[in-house]
């Protein structure tokens, strides 16, 4: 009796025993079982950015082996350069769920008179809390010697003509009847180059929004309107003399001491910070549609 009545406590004891580790069913699962946690709900999503442009006139005959078109065919890009810094989102909910890149970055939207729309470094994947957004913020911000990428100093637009500046921009402008810029005789192309070292923080805003979902990878490019760079410089550049060149070569920075260029050099500043839409894409391949059209920035 006593030998059966110590078997049926021991019994009674391990049942206890497996009980107390089988825990509460709720605990830490509302499906029941508190030894499989539930993993959390993802808040954010994979995020590309990237930088591209509109699309040119096309290319064109210049003095240089080859350029893209703007201000209806009279202005021939060959190169540019510009900076970048400091990138933020910001979601329409307010929640705190802004998503920053910051740094300085260098912008190289036209190499060798072809687009290639690529930034150094890249700015690489980054993860954004799914919301809606309306706008980013940006600065145009001095490029110091310790920000220029590796890759990059070989480039004398960067490592020289960029250093300490904004934007360089390098090409040929078309002479108009009767206005012989250069005094070569002839009606030709005159090589330009400017440099800003204008430094601003932009808002890109739109009344549309775009969407950051879990079900997708969401691509967005900064679009940089480079025609739009141009507005109304086409005349002032045609109405140098030369006298007002360096070297032939119409050369627009600060340090030149020329109301004309000085002129030409505020326009262009005042050009740049207006000239920046979204561009949210679907499949990360740009495309002019992908621009919004409602979109546009403005200095603050």
């Amino acid at each position: 009796m006593i030998r059966k009545s110590a078997r049926f406590l021991s019994m009674w004891i391990l049942l206890l025993g497996l009980l107390a580790c089988a825990g509460n069913p709720g605990d830490g699962n509302p499906g029941g079982g508190g030894l499989t946690p539930t993993p959390p709900v993802p808040v954010f999503g994979d995020f590309i950015l990237g930088v591209a442009t509109t699309t040119p006139i096309g290319p064109s005959n210049a003095k240089f082996s080859k350029s893209l078109a703007f201000a209806g065919g009279g202005i021939n890009v060959l190169e540019t350069r510009n900076t970048v810094s400091d990138i933020a989102f910001e979601a329409d909910n307010q929640a705190n769920n802004d998503v920053e890149f910051p740094g300085v970055f260098v912008v190289e939207l036209i190499h060798q008179g072809a687009e290639v729309n690529q930034e150094f470094p890249g700015f690489g994947i980054t993860q954004i809390p799914f919301d809606t957004y309306r706008k980013f913020k940006m600065s145009f911000e001095k490029l110091d010697s310790e920000d220029i990428p590796q890759e990059l100093l070989p480039d004398p637009l960067v490592a020289q003509l960029l250093l300490d500046r904004t934007f360089v921009v390098t090409g040929t402008f078309q002479e108009a009847v009767g206005k012989d810029v250069d005094g070569d005789g002839r009606i030709g192309s005159v090589p330009f180059q400017i440099l800003s070292d204008n430094q601003v923080e932009i808002e890109v805003s739109s009344p549309n929004f775009f969407t950051v979902s879990p079900d997708k990878t969401n691509f967005f490019f900064i679009a940089f309107q480079i025609d739009a760079w141009f507005n109304g410089l086409l005349p002032q550049l045609q109405s140098l003399t030369p006298s007002d060149l360096t070297g032939g070569v119409a050369v627009i920075r600060k340090e030149i001491s020329n109301n004309k260029i000085a002129q030409i050099l505020d326009d262009f500043e005042s050009n740049t910070e207006r000239s920046c839409k979204s561009a949210p894409s679907e499949d990360g391949n740009f495309d002019e549609d992908d621009v919004d059209g409602e979109s546009g920035s403005e200095p603050l």
